[in-house]
C-alpha cells in the first residue's frame, strides 16, 4: 500500500492510559484484532512495530482505528509521534499488516502459565490476604 501521506488523528480516551489513532484509510477492513503484549505480537508486522515503541502495553486494531494502551507516564503528545511513525513505516513497507492466520496461532503453555500466575498474584492473592 503506497500512500504519499498517511493521515493519523490521535484522540485520548477517558482513561488517560488509552488513546485511539484513526487513520484516513481502513487497514483491516471488516476485521478487529487485539494483541495483549509484545510476546504475542510476533508474526504480525504492525503489532511488532507498535510494541517496539517503548511504553506500549496493549493494542486493538479495528478497520481504520488503532487503540493503544500504555504503561508509561509519557504524555500522548510524545508517545503518539512514535506510534504514528511506527504505523506509517509498516504501512509504507507494503508488508501484510496482520496476516489473516495470525489470530489463529496457538499460545504456548509457558505463556499461559505466566499469565495465570500474574492474575493470581495481582488479583486473587491480595483479595485472599484481606480476609
Amino acid at each position: 500500500m503506497s500512500n504519499p501521506e498517511i493521515k493519523i488523528k490521535a484522540q485520548p480516551a477517558v482513561d488517560p492510559q488509552v488513546c485511539k489513532f484513526t487513520l484516513d484509510c481502513e487497514i483491516l477492513p471488516g476485521r478487529a484484532v487485539k494483541c495483549r503484549n509484545k510476546e504475542l505480537a510476533f508474526g504480525a508486522p504492525l503489532f511488532e512495530a507498535l510494541f517496539a515503541v517503548d511504553g506500549v502495553r496493549e493494542v486493538l486494531i479495528s478497520g481504520g482505528e488503532i487503540t493503544v494502551a500504555k504503561l508509561s507516564d509519557e504524555p500522548w503528545q510524545v508517545l503518539g509521534k512514535h506510534i504514528g511513525a511506527a504505523i506509517r513505516s509498516v504501512i509504507e513497507s507494503g508488508q501484510s499488516l496482520v496476516p489473516p492466520e495470525w489470530q489463529s496461532k496457538e499460545l504456548d503453555e509457558g505463556y499461559i502459565f505466566k499469565e495465570v500466575q500474574q492474575i493470581l498474584a495481582s488479583r486473587v492473592n491480595p483479595g485472599v490476604a484481606t480476609h
